[in-house]
């Protein structure tokens, strides 16, 4: 399945970036995990930065478990 990148665009200074660079980092990885996402990229600087993730596979449905008959 595809879907159409959504591009977000944020202006900061170095300190402030520095200094929250924790919590930027659980925000992205958060995101990424919630919204199942392959990969979060981030350009800081012109230079792109991607965290990826392990995508799932969809639950498959068991199949129910007979019992044997003696």
């Amino acid at each position: 399945m595809f879907d159409e990148p959504v591009v977000i665009h944020c202006y900061t200074s170095t300190h402030l970036l520095e200094l929250e660079m924790q919590v930027l980092r659980e925000f992205l990885h958060r995101m990424g995990r919630e919204a199942r996402q392959g990969a979060i990229g981030l350009v800081i600087d012109d230079e792109y930065l991607e965290i990826g993730f392990p995508l799932e596979e969809a639950p498959t449905p068991q199949q129910p478990k007979v019992k044997k008959r003696r």
